[in-house]
């Protein structure tokens, strides 16, 4: 962001704003370094994200199991 001019004084007006500009964009990790929410919400947020995840990935994996099986079904 140095080497383009993108740090300015006006950014740090608003904490929320630099927040989200300075760091990377992953709500819980955004919360957690502008200590504006509780811990309890972070972890929260953070399990959440976490659960969501393993649960795109065990469904992509039965998908792609089942798409697989489907081919050696037919003749």
């Amino acid at each position: 962001m140095d080497a383009w001019g993108l740090n300015t004084d006006s950014i740090t007006y608003d904490a929320w704003d630099y927040q989200h500009l300075t760091c990377w964009n992953f709500l819980p990790f955004v919360l957690r370094r502008m200590g504006a929410a509780p811990r309890w919400v972070v972890d929260v947020t953070l399990v959440a994200w976490i659960g969501s995840i393993a649960g795109l990935t065990v469904t992509l994996s039965r998908l792609g199991r089942m798409l697989d099986n489907y081919g050696r079904i037919l003749p």
